[in-house]
Formats: C-alpha cells, structure tokens, sequence
C-alpha cells in the first residue's frame, strides 16, 4: 500500500507545480453553460442519516454523489441547494441513548457533529445541513401535519401488525419470514427486506389514508419517469400492484416520548418517516419563508436502494395528500460490499471512511467511491482495487499523459497552446470523440452515474495515450544543427503540434469534467492551463 501511496502521492498530477501553458477556450462548452439568473435553483438532497452511530463509508458514498452532482450544476452556470443533515427521533435513538448512559439530546448532538466532520475531512460543500430535533423541522412537521388532518387524510384507527425497531417500519405479512439462528435453534420473525428482527404490534395510533393513492403513484411513475436506475421501478410497482394499506403515522407518547408531538393530540408523537422526510421541505423555508414554493419541488432525492420505498410511495403519498408538487427525480443507488460480502461489524469488513481518507487523501478517494460504484449495481471494496485504480488510472494514464504533453521540451510555440495543424484520419477521429465527450458525460453526471462517466473519460485518456506513444513526439523537436531544410522542419513542427494540441485537448477537457470528482486536484490542473476562472466551481 504504502509504495502504491507513494506513486500516485508524488506524481506530478498531485503535487503544486506543474508547466503552466496558456489557453483561450472555455472548460466546458457553452451548451452546458446556464446564465440565466431566474432559473428555479437545482434542489439536491441526500436521506438525513440516522444518528444510531458515527458514519460509515456508505453515508460518505450517498453524500459524495450528492456534492459531485451539486458541483457540476454549479460549474455548469445553475443556481444550487445541496441540503444533507441527521435523522434524530424514533424508539432506536432513544434506546441507543439510554444504552450509552447519555442524555438523548447529547447523544444526538455528538453523532450529528460527527457527520459534518466527516463532510469538512472530505471536502463535502453542503449548502444546508438540517436535524430534526430543530425548532424550524418541528415546526414544518407540525404544519404539514396539520395539512393532512384538515384535509381528512388522517383518522384515529388502531395498528395490528409487524413492526420493526432497528428499520422503523410497519410490515406487512408478506414482507416477513422466520429465520432460525443456527447458534440458538431459536427462530424469529424478520424483515425480508433488511433481514431485522420483527415483533408484534398492537396499540392505538393515527392513521394515514395511503390506500387512496395506489392508482395516483402508479401514474407518477408511468408518465414522469421519477426512478433512477429504472431497474429500481419494478420492485415499486410490484408493491403497489400487491395494493397498499394504509400507514401508521403515530406512536403513543408513553412507549416513546423522543419524538414530535402530534400537533392535534400530544399523546402521541409523529412516526419517524413523516418526520424524517419532511425534512426536504424543512429546507426549502417551508412554511413560513415567502420564496420556499421557488425551491420546491426537489429535483434529486439521493437515497440508498434500502429505503427507496419511502421516498418513492410514502413520501410522495403524504405530498399528493398536501396538494404539493412531486419530486422530479429519486435517484436509489446501490451499496457497498467487501470481498462480495455484505459489510458488518460482526463480521469485521467494515471500512472506516476516516481512516481511508487518512491513508489515501480526499481527492484519490473521492475518485475511487465515485468510479467503483455504478448506481445499478453494488461496488465491491478492496484495498487491492484501491491501489490499482488508482496507479492505472490516476498516476499511469491521466498523470503521464499530463506530465509528457505539459513539458517544456514538446511545446515549441513557447508556452502557447499548440495548433491542429493538417491532421490524419486516425487524428481528426480521436478530436471528434474528445469534442463529443463533453456531452456524453453531462448526460451520465445528470443521472448521478458517475462511474460510468468516469470510465468513459479514461477511455478516451488511454486511446489519447496510445496515439501519443506511437507517434514518439519527442522525435520531432526541432533542432537546429538537424540539417533540415526549412520545410522539413515545418512539416515536423506541424506533426509535433498536432500531436500536442490533441493530447493537451484531452487532459483539459478531461480534468474540467472531473472537476466535480476530484475538485482539488483537478483545480491545480486547469490552473496551471490557465483555464477561464469564471467556469470553475467557486
């Protein structure tokens, strides 16, 4: 590890002084360039995270998709609120709490300041962070409840049914099984969904009219196209075929008092998913800032496959109900595996995002979570991985590529960018797959499919870096005691430039579109080119 650390940590790619060459275009074409300033801002958000613990790599992987995606709508000209933030009531909180002898409040405070240290460490750039212990979360999830009361969506009835603790939800008979522990013999109800232990439930709650929007959310998602991957819309519709009840939105105030209070019946407090994802309102100024409907509806809610149910049939529900706008896009990425095992503390595979920023620096692993993890299908850890993506790509194909066509010695015109000068097939079709590249990769990043995005770049990288080795630049420098007439040398400074010019085309148009992934770094690069300051992420 450290000799792999070693390699890509000195190559010139990362250090602070690299050739400096001056260049007149823009980093991203002005198609992709937003000016207009009363556009609705991008609202981008992530789930707010349960504070049962500190963060783990999956947290830092759903929050790195969200400022990736952020940074390139605003290095592309648009307006953004990238909000993010703790989820801090609920059964589960509580009992943590009380397990760690701590006040609940604190133990709240210590684990939400523990996720916005790991944000500043991987220079996450939020625009908002909410916890739902806030006076102004309370205060919108007192409102919206209201909302939804007065309009005759919400009624005293009982719950009868499987609930569980650890994933906060109602269960319907066919979303459990038994499972025997192989240890014990004994055998127990769990969730099929998180494979959680269920109990029995029984007691007298609020209930939500769910069951009245089965055919509205079948249409949302038949004419809007609102699921990213679409793989993921199957398993939604497939639930809502099998009908849908309606949902328990409140707990007796005795068996857990952690919680908001119902508004209309303080003997009860708000279930937590109502709570939890009013919080995407909460940030928009809802209720009581005038400009909050400028920012709703979202237009990303960045989520994990595990909870894609909330967002796309419970949240959805409880806003059609409120008579509010739908979010545009859920984008329900997949998780993190180690050795093509699900990661555990029992089973001591899991990553410690602070110790991997620690040992590989921000920009390196910001590129790897990024790159390794397709959104349809989970990504797979490894250190071994790690070390090799980051050598192949990083140092051997964008950091060479960089280092040889930035030297001095290859850029005759001094310091000025070289011309494409009299061309060949094979170079004018290398040219017309970099000029498309830009456009290829704002469609990826606008599904949040960063990894294929970034494979599509290296690609384009390594065909730049064969032309490059086959052509032998450095032959052709010009010298004067060559004997050359002067033909000669222009014709070897024409193949030299051009040469040049396309690998140098390639590493700014390569870095400007990794911006978003690797901000740092990639910043130092198009500096150095001397790229228009206006188009980068501020």
């Amino acid at each position: 590890m450290k000799a792999a650390l070693a390699r890509v940590g000195g190559h010139a790619l990362f250090r602070r002084s690299q050739p400096s060459l001056n260049k007149r275009s823009t980093v991203i074409k002005s198609r992709f360039y937003s000016s207009a300033k009363n556009d609705k801002p991008v609202l981008i958000t992530t789930p707010i995270y349960y504070v049962n613990g500190p963060p783990h790599i999956g947290h830092l992987y759903s929050t790195l998709l969200a400022d990736a995606l952020a940074r390139w709508f605003r290095l592309t000209g648009h307006q953004v609120k990238f909000t993010t933030g703790t989820d801090e009531h609920g059964m589960k909180i509580q009992e943590t709490a009380d397990k760690h002898k701590i006040s609940v409040q604190k133990w709240c405070d210590d684990i939400s300041q523990c996720f916005k240290a790991l944000y500043s460490k991987a220079g996450i750039q939020y625009d908002d962070y909410v916890r739902t212990t806030e006076d102004r979360h309370k205060k919108a999830v007192a409102k919206l409840w209201n909302i939804l009361h007065d309009g005759g969506y919400i009624y005293e009835g009982k719950f009868e049914g499987w609930y569980s603790v650890s994933d906060e939800t109602f269960l319907t008979p066919h979303q459990v099984m038994d499972v025997t522990d192989p240890t014990t013999g004994v055998t127990n109800k769990v969730s099929m969904e998180s494979g959680h232990k269920v109990t029995w439930l029984t007691e007298p709650n609020y209930m939500f009219k769910m069951s009245e929007f089965r055919e509205k959310l079948l249409d949302w998602i038949a004419k809007e196209h609102p699921i990213h991957p679409a793989g993921r819309k199957d398993e939604i519709v497939a639930d809502l075929e099998r009908g849908l009840r309606d949902l328990s939105v409140s707990r007796i105030r005795e068996k857990i008092p952690w919680g908001i209070p119902v508004p209309t019946d303080p003997s009860h407090v708000i279930y937590v998913w109502l709570d939890a994802l009013t919080n995407y309102l909460t940030v928009t100024g809802f209720p009581d800032s005038p400009d909050w409907k400028q920012l709703w509806p979202a237009d990303y809610h960045i989520v994990g496959k595990d909870i894609i149910k909330f967002h796309t049939i419970y949240w959805p529900s409880f806003l059609m109900a409120a008579g509010l706008p739908l979010p545009k896009k859920v984008i329900a990425h997949a998780h993190w595996t180690m050795n093509k095992e699900k990661m555990s503390k029992s089973k001591g595979n899991v990553v410690d995002p602070h110790e991997l920023l620690d040992q590989y620096g921000v920009d390196p692993v910001r590129y790897y979570l990024l790159r390794e993890s397709w959104i349809s299908h989970d990504g797979d850890f490894s250190y071994e991985n790690v070390n090799a993506r980051l050598i192949a790509e990083l140092a051997d194909t964008l950091g060479n590529l960089f280092t040889r066509c930035a030297a001095p010695a290859l850029n005759p015109t001094e310091g000025k960018w070289p011309t494409f000068r009299k061309p060949t097939e094979e170079q004018l079709q290398l040219a017309k797959s970099l000029e498309g590249l830009p456009e290829q990769v704002d469609a990826l990043y606008r599904e949040c499919e960063f990894g294929r995005a970034i494979v599509l770049i290296f690609d384009n990288l390594r065909a730049i870096n064969k032309h490059f080795a086959v052509e032998e630049p450095w032959k052709l420098v010009p010298k004067k005691a060559a004997g050359l007439s002067a033909a000669e040398l222009e014709s070897r400074v024409e193949r030299l430039e051009t040469i040049v010019y396309l690998a140098l085309e390639a590493v700014r148009i390569s870095c400007s579109l990794l911006l978003p992934v690797m901000p740092s770094t990639m910043l130092k690069v198009v500096q150095h080119l001397e790229l228009p300051s206006s188009h980068l992420n501020p």
